[in-house]
């Protein structure tokens, strides 16, 4: 998939630096730079669609592409409460049925 952005000159300047000083093209490093921020992305929004109950905790560390015991430790640090629903529980159990 191939993006068209305009930078403000600034910025372009920035990044032309930096992207001399790492020894890269800029298109990598833009690319680097957006996966860092994507990644970051993911986990907040999960984290809200959670917190409004719009997702099931398991649904929120999928969103998050976070193991669901590493997103629930993130939610604990952030002093989020779990709200363990009913479908959370069937998950749950669920995933244990099919362990081995």
């Amino acid at each position: 998939m191939s993006i068209t952005i305009h930078l403000p000159e600034a910025a372009n300047k920035v990044l032309t630096e930096v992207a001399r000083l790492e020894g890269k093209d800029r298109s990598t490093l833009v690319k680097e730079i957006l996966e860092a921020n994507f990644t970051e992305w993911r986990k907040e929004k999960a984290i809200k669609l959670y917190k409004q109950g719009e997702v099931s905790l398991r649904k929120a560390a999928k969103l998050a592409d976070m193991h669901l015991l590493h997103f629930q430790n993130l939610l604990w640090e952030r002093k989020i409460p779990l709200n363990w629903t009913p479908e959370d529980v069937n998950q749950e159990f669920e995933a244990i049925k099919k362990a081995p």
